[in-house]
């Protein structure tokens, strides 16, 4: 998205400070918050660097930051870490490359490099981390929150925030801030009873209400539930948003050890563009003892992704059972099953 519509030319701003640092640029893509800017060096020469918010973790950061840390780290996107971001617990990263007057393919590399990993980061986010507050959400929040008290106090404290909600059942307190602030917090007991008593009142209608009760059911290991919802979830969606579906679907078919099935399924969807229908055709794989084809499927898993260690660690030992003959359980892969 970057490349395609800012790539070609940035329009010239007159530098109005020392360092001859022109305005940035502010962007959002995946959910992510980004400013980019110029800093002009000679007339012959520019810095284009980029500041990307992803996120902040009320649940889980320091296992947010290691994943990011081990996956990100030494590529043409970096981690940018500062005491203010550990103190909110915040994910952010950064990037930097020089690039010559009139040289629209260098510019237009870089804005390309930036766009690649930030979907490769969109994709772990969306597996590993499911409570990760994006970035431009946040900032929008953070704009609310100085005339809002309400909303401060859902930033500072997003307990408190809950038990504020129950104590003033009457305040106008919008349902949908109340389930967020659930995900925030992976209560996901709590936001699927509050999604069943007010989801279908909220914004988006059916298909946004099956959306946010998949990922509850999808967590509490409720199988059966999310298979039906994803199934007319897929009645409802477009061809484009299919994938995704039917790679949950898998998924759920190989939590519950059903491996030929979860297969079956999976050669339904499009793999070149879900990552997770790669991930699932993979540990299935595995399970059956088809190594070979495993690795195949990872290896698709991984020109998606990237590398990624908690992936690596879980196909790893299920390969490892696999070729000890242990077939009583497959491990699940959802977020806190790797915790544990």
């Amino acid at each position: 998205m970057l490349s395609a519509q800012f790539g070609g030319e940035i329009p010239a701003r007159q530098p109005a400070d020392p360092n001859r640092v022109l305005k940035p640029y502010p962007f959002k893509a995946f959910g992510f918050y980004l400013e980019i800017s110029l800093a002009l060096h000679s007339d012959t020469a520019a810095l284009l660097t980029a500041d990307i918010f992803l996120g902040r973790l009320y649940r889980g950061y320091g296992r947010a930051l290691r994943w990011l840390a081990n996956n990100r780290a030494g590529r043409s996107v970096a981690i940018a870490f500062a005491d203010q971001h550990a103190n909110h617990a915040e994910l952010w990263l950064s990037c930097a490359r020089v690039t010559t007057s009139g040289n629209r393919s260098g510019l237009r590399a870089a804005l390309k490099d930036i766009h690649d990993e930030l979907a490769m980061v969109d994709a772990g986010l969306r597996m590993w981390f499911p409570q990760t507050v994006r970035g431009d959400g946040l900032t929008d929040l953070e704009k609310l929150a100085e005339d809002d008290e309400v909303v401060r106090l859902m930033l500072t404290s997003p307990q408190g925030f809950l038990n504020y909600a129950h104590q003033h059942p009457d305040e106008q307190i919008s349902a949908a801030l109340i389930r967020d602030v659930y995900g925030w917090l992976g209560q996901w007991d709590e936001q699927l009873l509050h999604l069943d008593r007010f989801g279908l009142g909220m914004a988006g209608g059916r298909k946004s209400f099956l959306w946010w009760r998949a990922r509850p059911l999808f967590e509490l290991r409720r199988y059966e539930e999310l298979i039906r919802v994803c199934q007319e979830l897929e009645s409802l969606s477009e061809e484009r948003e299919k994938p995704t579906i039917i790679g949950v679907v898998a998924q759920a078919f190989y939590e519950r050890g059903e491996f030929e099935e979860a297969l079956d399924v999976a050669r339904s969807a499009t793999h070149e563009s879900s990552w997770r229908v790669w991930l699932t055709r993979c540990l299935a794989q595995a399970r059956l003892r088809r190594g070979t084809e495993a690795m195949e499927s990872y290896s698709g898993y991984e020109r998606l992704v990237g590398k990624d260690i908690i992936a690596a660690k879980i196909v790893s030992s299920v390969m490892s059972q696999s070729r000890e003959e242990i077939f009583d359980q497959a491990p699940p892969f959802t977020t806190d099953s790797f915790s544990r």
